[in-house]
């Protein structure tokens, strides 16, 4: 539902874009802007210019003012079409993640719950290794002796 409204937005910038390069298509492809309105002899005749320049100042008026607004419509196009690129590798990211969710298997899982407390496969050697000496220790130092007295004690008449 998202990623289809980014593709909207993207395409209606384009269209946007579209039609801004039309219409300064337009504005230079027309020879000279003639204003009819205005015939030559209603000026005032103290007024220093000719239709050529009126014209010309039109036209080039126009085209600074195409030009600007296609200048700002491809600054929000290239906006937008960031915005939609990072959402876009969001999406991406969140999938991938899923995907791997979903084919991780109950070993996985322990895997990850003990690398999560920092125990593994060594360390858990190294315990026992720890216990079994402690263990192997404590049976020479305590118990061997008190058998020994006991076995002694049972031997003596």
């Amino acid at each position: 539902m998202e990623a289809d409204q980014l593709k909207q937005d993207l395409q209606e910038a384009r269209d946007s874009e579209r039609r801004a390069k039309h219409k300064l298509l337009e504005i230079t492809s027309k020879s000279t802007y003639s204003p009819s309105a205005v015939p030559g002899d209603a000026m005032p005749p103290d007024l220093s210019f000719s239709r050529e320049n009126l014209s010309f100042d039109f036209k080039d008026t126009d085209m600074k003012r195409l030009s600007m607004e296609i200048e700002k419509e491809k600054v929000e196009y290239m906006e937008k079409s960031k915005h939609l690129q990072e959402q876009l590798n969001e999406l991406k990211t969140e999938i991938e993640s899923l995907k791997l969710k979903e084919r991780e298997t109950p070993l996985d899982i322990l895997h990850n719950e003990n690398t999560e407390k920092g125990t593994s496969k060594h360390s858990n050697f190294k315990k026992l290794t720890l216990q079994s000496t402690k263990t192997r220790a404590h049976t020479c130092l305590y118990k061997v002796p008190q058998l020994i007295l006991h076995v002694g004690a049972k031997i003596k008449p």
